[in-house]
């Protein structure tokens, strides 16, 4: 999994973002003097002195558009993510990268147990709006790897970075044993097909419902509307942003809990 802000993992050896990648990999490398003369990024271990006093996983926090969430479901999110970081700089030497990936996992959970709470979490939601809100936090926290801007390796805009394009699937070989449990969640909260009462024909004009009507409804727009993305090859963050709404709404649309107004839906048919 790539590491630390600006620094990559190749073949068991930390490098500096900046600098020549496999090619230039340092083979000789055989003890700690060693490694030290080789300059900041280099290290065989990205734990402790890694982390500037700056970083900070809350960075991206208001920009996440969570006002679905309540006031206590993000101010328990703040104090997780707070927790997590808090453990990385407690971290020792010898925790090495596994500190850092712990604290992805951690912050996937966070997001992914608000959500349910709040009756909010989708298949949609937990494949790519909680991944890239986690990878925000890491990218921030200098976690993970991450640029602003795009250059020549940093080719993916992922959330608010740019990330080498391998990125979302090293983190869902990461994430896998928690998109499981929480897809294991969410099939045991959804009624029996029988059961699920009958929707309007027309996907991108129905109201938003509740509850177990708002699961008929959003069966019935993602079957409309995903093949449409897939053609595209397009995320539904990527939807919301073409479509120039708002990401929430996008995914609360597809959760079949919001109905859209008239100029938002038109932007998004």
């Amino acid at each position: 999994m790539p590491s630390v802000a600006g620094s990559f993992q190749a073949g068991g050896a930390w490098f500096d973002a900046d600098r020549p990648r496999v090619s230039d990999r340092i083979e000789g490398v055989q003890n700690s003097d060693a490694e030290t003369a080789l300059g900041e990024g280099w290290g065989d271990s990205p734990a402790g002195p890694f982390i500037p006093q700056d970083a900070d996983p809350l960075h991206w926090f208001d920009k996440w558009e969570l006002e679905s969430l309540s006031d206590e479901a993000k101010q328990r999110i703040r104090k997780g993510l707070a927790d997590a970081h808090a453990a990385v700089i407690d971290s020792s030497p010898e925790a090495g990268s596994s500190v850092r990936d712990k604290a992805v996992q951690a912050a996937f959970d966070l997001f992914c147990q608000e959500y349910m709470a709040a009756g909010l979490l989708t298949e949609s939601i937990l494949e790519e709006s909680i991944p890239e809100k986690v990878y925000d936090a890491a990218c921030s926290g200098h976690w993970q790897t991450g640029t602003p801007e795009k250059n020549s390796r940093y080719t993916l805009q992922f959330g608010h970075y740019w990330v080498p394009p391998d990125v979302p699937q090293m983190l869902k070989v990461l994430l896998q044993a928690q998109m499981w449990r929480w897809r294991g969640s969410l099939k045991a909260q959804a009624p029996h097909p029988s059961a699920r009462p009958s929707v309007a024909t027309d996907p991108m004009a129905d109201p938003g419902l509740a509850g177990d009507s708002a699961i008929a409804l959003a069966e019935q727009r993602r079957r409309v509307v995903a093949p449409i993305l897939k053609d595209k090859r397009w995320t539904t963050s990527r939807w919301a942003t073409q479509a120039g709404v708002s990401k929430n709404s996008a995914y609360e649309y597809l959760a079949g809990k919001r109905q859209l107004r008239e100029e938002n839906r038109k932007a998004l048919a």
